[in-house]
């Protein structure tokens, strides 16, 4: 998760190549295992598997569903003209 919010800061493409193209792929994943996890990134993950949890379990009490939402943004004279500027490019 937290390489993903790192990864959005950069414009990449993302592209499939089969492993008897790209002979390396395995050695990869070798070095990985071997390498050992420094102990600031297992307080990282500790903490952001922490988080994570939480904010699901914050969620799941919230007294207001999905289509609670989509009702209101439906109605909701702001939300309907940000929604179609985002969606104009405008």
């Amino acid at each position: 998760m937290r390489w993903t919010t790192i990864l959005l800061g950069y414009d990449f493409d993302i592209e499939y190549v089969n492993t008897t193209k790209f002979g390396q792929a395995c050695g990869l994943s070798s070095l990985m295992q071997k390498h050992q996890m420094e102990i600031e990134d297992i307080v990282i993950a500790s903490v952001e598997n922490y988080v994570c949890t939480l904010l699901k379990e914050c969620i799941r009490r919230i007294p207001v569903t999905v289509d609670d939402v989509e009702s209101y943004m439906r109605t909701d004279r702001v939300i309907r003209k940000v929604i179609s500027c985002v969606k104009s490019g405008k």
